[in-house]
């Protein structure tokens, strides 16, 4: 055989082996990602809010104040000049009905709970985090009573996904129809304090201004809190 022939011989047998390792290289991998479910469910708690991306999605979504520590978007209160959705609760402060001094909502940062005496029911405290200044209470309802009608769903509590928001989608899910469906531990998790909350107040169907209990403080009728 000539020296020529033996190259090509080789040739074919070197590429004969690398074929085999490529072919079981690509099957191992697909063997190795079937057996492995991995959710990004799991990390999800663990990336930052991607400021960069929104300015490339939506380059009118603002982020007015978002505490440094918070890789979840619990604490976020934003803004969008320009978008007049009812469903976007945006800055913080007070925001009233057009034309008159009656409160539609309150959005500020999470402080404490008040308990009110002869009653499960209990008021949410929440600050302005540009003012420092503290914003009206909220009655949270957790049983029926004639200030809500003696209806079940007292005050119900939704989630406001910032995401969602960016990419114009539908952004609020139902948490829970009514406070009384939570358990204490539920509501340590969900509340903690320096969370954006906003409180919607409460208004009957033939009702000029919101209500209010014996205190003169309002009722809440829906609070969201908000998430990535």
């Amino acid at each position: 055989m000539l020296p020529h022939d033996k190259r090509i011989i080789w040739v074919v047998i070197l590429v004969i082996v690398v074929g085999v390792v490529i072919l079981s290289s690509i099957y191992l991998s697909s063997q190795f990602s079937k057996n492995i479910n991995i959710s990004s469910k799991n990390f999800s708690s663990q990336r930052l809010f991607p400021t960069d991306i929104v300015s490339k999605i939506n380059s009118n979504f603002k982020i007015l104040y978002q505490d440094p520590a918070d890789t979840e978007g619990r604490t976020i209160i934003y803004d969008i000049p320009g978008e007049t959705k009812p469903s976007l609760l945006k800055s913080s402060g007070l925001v009233y009905a057009r034309g008159t001094n009656h409160i539609l909502y309150a959005v500020g940062l999470f402080k404490e709970w008040e308990s009110i005496e002869g009653t499960k029911d209990r008021y949410i405290l929440l600050r302005d985090p540009f003012s420092k200044g503290k914003l009206p209470k909220f009655r949270v309802a957790y049983e029926p009573s004639q200030l809500y009608d003696g209806k079940e769903n007292m005050t119900s509590l939704s989630r406001e996904n910032i995401e969602k928001i960016v990419e114009g989608k539908k952004h609020i899910s139902l948490v829970a129809r009514s406070f009384s469906d939570l358990s204490q531990t539920q509501i340590d998790e969900l509340f903690r304090k320096g969370d954006a909350v906003a409180v919607l107040s409460l208004w009957g169907e033939n009702d000029k201004s919101a209500r209010r209990d014996e205190n003169d403080q309002l009722l809440s009728g829906w609070v969201y809190i908000r998430r990535n």
